[in-house]
């Protein structure tokens, strides 16, 4: 793994401060951000960030965040659900935006 994955630069995190994410969700059990201790929405940014980023390492759910070696398949397989769930919705308003682009006869202007 990178140092840092992010381009931005508040969400820029280092490996130790995965592995650290990791160790608070250790005990096997679901958290919420008020119980890891997150408070301001740049910090939520940046779990959100650092679970995204986590080569499935770290799951998220209606009841937050859990490690996925510590979740049962019901777990695992709800959490793909919920994602899949959200691709489709991303991809349909991208197709929307395609064709509202085309309707408003959007180009592309050369210089």
């Amino acid at each position: 793994m990178k140092d840092s994955y992010a381009w931005q630069p508040d969400l820029a995190f280092t490996q130790d401060e995965l592995e650290m994410f990791k160790a608070m969700l250790s005990d096997g059990r679901w958290h919420t951000m008020r119980e890891l201790g997150v408070r301001t929405e740049g910090e939520r940014r940046k779990y959100r960030y650092m679970a995204e980023h986590s080569d499935g390492e770290i799951i998220s759910g209606n009841l937050g965040y859990k490690l996925h070696a510590a979740a049962t398949y019901q777990e695992s397989v709800e959490f793909e659900a919920r994602w899949m769930s959200q691709i489709k919705k991303m991809m349909r308003r991208i197709q929307e935006a395609r064709k509202a682009r085309q309707r408003h006869n959007l180009a592309e202007k050369v210089a």
